[in-house]
């Protein structure tokens, strides 16, 4: 159980025991894992709707033991089979991306030629901006559809097949998760 104290405190409960410090944000467990923020705020932007803003990432295990501090990370999302994407800035002050499993261990380092990474929705996958165009990658940084998308919608699991919604000179369709058309562009 994760009890919300406060907008701002984050508490792991096990057996109405507090198993783990107070954090800025606790997110979602996947696979025995789950993110954890350090530093952060909360921020309040028109119609009162809430967002989290800041700090360093890191992960802790179900028992509420620290897996990987909040020291170097800015941001981090899961992409599957206990795999996460984990962005930092470099001393340039550019942003770098490393997958890390969930003990912690570097898997591999992202080294491709983009402008963000953002979550896809496919297990071990990940989407890549580059000069405003959506492709999709694998954790290995190996291309599975070329950056050419204006716009790409996360991946659902549809009829036995990963379907997405995507945006192209305006036109719209869906893909599969080879890039190959599943409805023609409207």
């Amino acid at each position: 159980i994760i009890a919300v104290l406060s907008d701002r405190n984050y508490v792991l409960y096990r057996d109405g025991r507090k198993i783990s410090r107070t954090y800025q944000r606790i997110r979602e467990f996947n696979d025995g894992v789950a993110i954890i923020n350090m530093g952060g705020s909360w921020r309040i932007i028109c119609d009162n709707i809430k967002y989290f803003k800041g700090g360093k990432y890191g992960l802790i295990n179900d028992t509420g033991k620290v897996i990987l501090l909040c020291d170097m990370f800015s941001d981090m999302f899961f992409i599957g089979d206990g795999l996460y994407v984990a962005m930092f800035y470099n001393t340039k002050n550019e942003k770098r991306y490393h997958v890390i499993n969930k003990d912690g261990q570097l898997v591999s380092k992202i080294t491709l030629d983009y402008d963000e990474i953002k979550y896809c929705g496919i297990p071990r996958h990940f989407f890549v901006l580059k000069n405003n165009k959506y492709g999709l990658y694998n954790y290995l940084s190996e291309e599975i559809i070329k950056c050419e998308f204006d716009e790409i919608c996360t991946f659902d699991y549809v009829d036995h097949k990963w379907v997405a919604r995507v945006c192209l000179n305006n036109r719209y369709g869906y893909i599969n998760e080879k890039g190959n058309m599943v409805k023609s562009f409207t």
